[in-house]
């Protein structure tokens, strides 16, 4: 990582503190806070008091010295769930809002961020700055620093009968938005196969209460809707695990009746 881009991140991390505190004391609604903080790779989890934090591993290099740094950071800060993901992500579940920026400024240190989009000694930069990150089947990832936004992020198509030209150019400055947009057009990923975000929580809405209202389920059953519905929080971090609170008194209300009887 070069210095100015390091030293950029660390007062965005900086201001992303004042977020957070500002979120986890009520002062921010959720969605505001989702569009500020998924740019960062973290997200509140379905209890607001937890935080996912996703740190990105630029081309999977899952070195010695990060992997030492993720073992010393589950240790160090109690994390009760890490994951390794197919997109070349480490996440970490179930964290206070005040670990989250201390994780973010100790990551860069080896390498690891939660907001660079590519790995500095694998990707082609240009003269103008210009990075392409990935192609495949004529469609072409690229992204370049700006001075706002940090990164714009583009996919375009090759006009092979012009030399190549780049055309139907679409941005972005959200990263994941980017990357997805860029594995349907160049066909890495077929559309049709794929689930919008509001119809994953519809899923897991139903899977829950399937896995608590079906009783003819066996454990093979059980266990498979309870991998679904793990899966389906992984990618929808803010339907995350929440502890279920009982209202005793309307729970036991009608036994109090029947004895009353």
């Amino acid at each position: 990582m070069n210095q100015q881009w390091t030293d950029t991140f660390r007062q965005e991390i900086a201001g992303f503190q004042n977020t957070i505190g500002a979120f986890d004391r009520g002062e921010l609604d959720r969605k505001a806070y989702k569009g500020i903080s998924g740019g960062l790779g973290s997200y509140a989890q379905r209890d607001p008091a937890k935080h996912m934090l996703r740190l990105r591993i630029a081309g999977g290099r899952l070195t010695l010295e990060r992997l030492k740094f993720l073992a010393e950071t589950v240790e160090r800060e109690q994390v009760s769930r890490l994951k390794l993901t197919t997109c070349e992500t480490v996440q970490l579940h179930d964290l206070a809002a005040d670990q989250v920026p201390g994780i973010m400024a100790a990551a860069i240190g080896c390498g690891i961020c939660s907001d660079r989009p590519y790995d500095e000694a694998m990707a082609a930069q240009d003269k103008s700055g210009l990075v392409k990150i990935n192609e495949h089947n004529g469609v072409v990832l690229v992204c370049k620093q700006h001075p706002i936004f940090d990164y714009v992020l583009s996919t375009y198509r090759k006009d092979m009968e012009h030399g190549g030209a780049p055309i139907q150019r679409q941005y972005f400055y959200n990263k994941e938005a980017a990357f997805e947009d860029f594995a349907l057009r160049s066909g890495l990923v077929d559309e049709k196969k794929l689930f919008t975000e509001t119809e994953l929580k519809l899923l897991h809405a139903g899977l829950v209460k399937l896995r608590t209202e079906d009783q003819e389920l066996d454990k093979d059953g059980m266990e498979s809707v309870a991998a679904l519905v793990e899966r389906i929080e992984d990618i929808v971090p803010e339907l995350g695990k929440k502890e279920r609170t009982f209202d005793f008194m309307k729970l036991f209300s009608p036994l109090e009746n029947v004895r009353e009887r």
